[in-house]
């Protein structure tokens, strides 16, 4: 699981010893309502943004939240992310990915981070889904 901000990304006022405190902090996945994964393209990369970390400062929690259309694979993926993630957020993690913000809906702080994958390529699984066909006809 990537968690990486594309080049280009601004430098934030976070820094890694103020995320390694937040490691001990309850996680919990959610789904979100109305984000929706998309594709982009990261460093020449076509990937699907399926979701963000957001981490809650002040009130003492984490929330990874899960974009409308994730693909159940993807969800087993941040399920094991979440396992990882204290562990992450104490050994290396990289300060200038997370962004500070103040939330829409609660108006709390937050830090965010983006959550992708590389996108399966389109064109491979065409392929193998014809060679998967081309095995099961029946021959006269």
């Amino acid at each position: 699981m990537n968690t990486r901000q594309p080049a280009g990304h601004k430098t934030s006022s976070i820094t890694a010893s103020t995320l390694a405190a937040t490691a001990a902090f309850p996680i919990t996945i959610r789904d979100a309502v109305i984000t929706r994964v998309r594709p982009e393209v990261r460093n020449g990369t076509v990937t699907r943004t399926i979701g963000e970390i957001q981490i809650f400062p002040d009130a003492g929690r984490i929330e990874i939240v899960l974009g409308v259309g994730v693909m159940d694979h993807e969800r087993a993926a941040v399920g094991h992310n979440a396992v990882v993630l204290p562990h992450e957020l104490r050994a290396d993690a990289d300060a200038d990915f997370w962004d500070e913000t103040t939330h829409r809906r609660t108006g709390e702080r937050v830090w965010r981070c983006a959550l992708f994958l590389a996108a399966p390529d389109p064109l491979l699984l065409l392929e193998l889904e014809q060679l998967a066909d081309a095995t099961n006809e029946v021959h006269a």
